[in-house]
């Protein structure tokens, strides 16, 4: 299978014990594939390992966001897809939380049709009990917002592992980017507020997601507050 037409946008910040790790898997996985790294201003090898792989691969692009004014997982994601000319793009995070074989699924889900194909954690392994409520109150809300708002919802609304036609994220991002939380991480969240609902989305199940096993975590309580921002724009 042929995957030229399909972008992985990857944000990242200091994920040098994984990127390569992950670039690896893509680029051997999938024939022809794209790859933009958008970087949030990495102090580490990160930028370095990218290029590396850039050298050898004219389909791969790291983004340098470090003298960029606004910083944040959000921001690192719209910036990329402004620069997708593929006609499918999937967001994941570049610390191999997102198991990189479920790409051919959603890239398949969008090829059957589908605007927004979402990969569905079933199983969370390793997480403390305090992040399990976090995650728990967080999808409630998230959840009960869309309903009162009369938007459309997904079984796991905090996933940051999905697929989009690329014109139509462009499209919601030519619109609607104000409405977008820069500093946010939970950017599917923004694009199902302000698209179409009756945009065909798909959800595609995985149970591999866990914690993170190289390299620190970037969550800080303070996006619970950007989430809740997002929520209520």
């Amino acid at each position: 299978m042929e995957y030229s037409d399909l972008t992985v946008v990857i944000p990242t910040l200091n994920e040098e014990k994984n990127i390569g790790l992950l670039m690896g898997k893509l680029q051997d996985s999938y024939k022809g594939i794209n790859i933009i790294v958008s970087d949030d201003g990495s102090s580490d090898g990160t930028k370095g390992i990218v290029n590396k792989f850039a050298k050898d691969n004219g389909r791969i692009m790291f983004l340098d966001r470090s003298l960029d004014m606004i910083h944040g997982l959000t921001i690192s994601v719209i910036d990329a897809a402004e620069l997708t000319k593929t006609r499918y793009l999937v967001v994941m995070d570049g610390d191999m939380q997102h198991p990189a074989e479920v790409v051919e699924k959603i890239y398949k889900s969008l090829l059957e049709g589908n605007d927004i194909v979402v990969g569905v954690r079933k199983k969370v392994e390793k997480w403390g009990i305090w992040r399990h409520l976090i995650s728990i109150s967080a999808s409630s809300l998230s959840h009960l917002v869309f309903k009162l708002r009369r938007k459309r919802t997904v079984s796991d609304m905090l996933s940051g592992f999905f697929g989009i036609k690329t014109a139509l994220f462009k499209d919601i991002i030519k619109n609607n980017k104000s409405s977008f939380v820069f500093k946010g991480y939970k950017v599917l969240i923004d694009i199902l507020r302000n698209v179409n609902n009756n945009a065909k989305i798909a959800e595609i199940p995985y149970v591999t997601f866990h914690e993170r096993t190289l390299g620190k975590s970037k969550f800080r309580y303070s996006l619970v507050l950007n989430l809740i921002e997002s929520l209520l724009k």
